[in-house]
C-alpha cells in the first residue's frame, strides 16, 4: 500500500494535500501504532495480568482501527473524485482499479483489527475472571485458616482460664496446709 503511486490522479484532501501525501502520513501513524502494540503484546507475555499494559492495548487497537478507517474513508473520497475524473478521461483505469483494490483490502483489515479487538476484549474478560476466581479462592482459604486459628485460641483460652483456677486452687490449698504446718510448730 505504501508504494502505490497516484501520478495520475489529483486529489485535494482538506484543501491542500495530495492522496499520496496524505497517505504517506497515515502510513507513518499506522507503523508507529504497530510498533506500539508489538512492545505492548511483549510486555502482556511478561505480566498478562497488568491491568495499566492491558488498558493501553485497548487504546492502541482502537486507534489502530481509527487509522484504517481514515485511510479507508480517504480512499472512498479518492474512488469517487476517481470516477469523475475518468468520466472526463483525466485519470487511468489502472489507477483506479488499485483505488477499488485498496478499498477491498482496508475493509478486510478493518474487519481483522475489529475481531482482534473483540478477541483481546473476551481474553481479558476471561483473564479477569480468573482472577476473580482465585482472589475468592484465596479469601475462602484465609477465611478457613482464620476459623482454625480462631478456635485453636478458644482451646488456649480455656486451658489458660482451667489452668489458672486450678494454680488458685492449688495456691488456697498450699496456705491452708502451711497454716496447719505453723499450728503444729506452735
Amino acid at each position: 500500500m505504501a508504494g502505490t503511486s497516484y501520478k495520475s490522479i489529483y486529489i485535494e484532501f482538506e484543501g491542500r494535500n495530495k492522496l499520496g501525501n496524505v497517505l504517506k502520513q497515515i502510513d507513518s501513524e499506522a507503523t508507529s501504532l504497530n510498533g506500539n502494540l508489538r512492545e505492548i503484546n511483549k510486555n502482556l507475555k511478561l505480566d498478562p495480568g497488568n491491568t495499566d499494559v492491558i488498558s493501553q492495548k485497548f487504546v492502541y487497537l482502537k486507534r489502530e482501527i481509527d487509522n484504517v478507517t481514515e485511510r479507508l474513508n480517504i480512499l472512498r473520497e479518492a474512488k469517487q473524485q476517481a470516477v469523475r475524473q475518468l468520466a472526463n478521461t483525466q485519470a487511468g483505469t489502472d489507477q483506479y482499479k488499485e483505488l477499488e483494490t485498496q478499498i477491498k483490502s482496508l475493509d478486510a483489515e478493518i474487519e481483522r483489527s475489529e475481531r482482534r479487538l473483540r478477541n483481546f476484549q473476551l481474553e481479558a474478560r476471561n483473564t479477569a475472571e480468573a482472577l476473580g476466581s482465585k482472589l475468592k479462592e484465596a479469601v475462602n482459604d484465609l477465611k478457613q485458616e482464620f476459623t482454625g486459628a480462631i478456635d485453636v485460641i478458644k482451646k488456649a483460652e480455656a486451658a489458660l482460664i482451667a489452668l489458672s483456677a486450678a494454680s488458685v486452687k492449688t495456691g488456697s490449698t498450699f496456705e491452708q496446709s502451711m497454716s496447719e504446718v505453723a499450728a503444729v510448730m506452735a
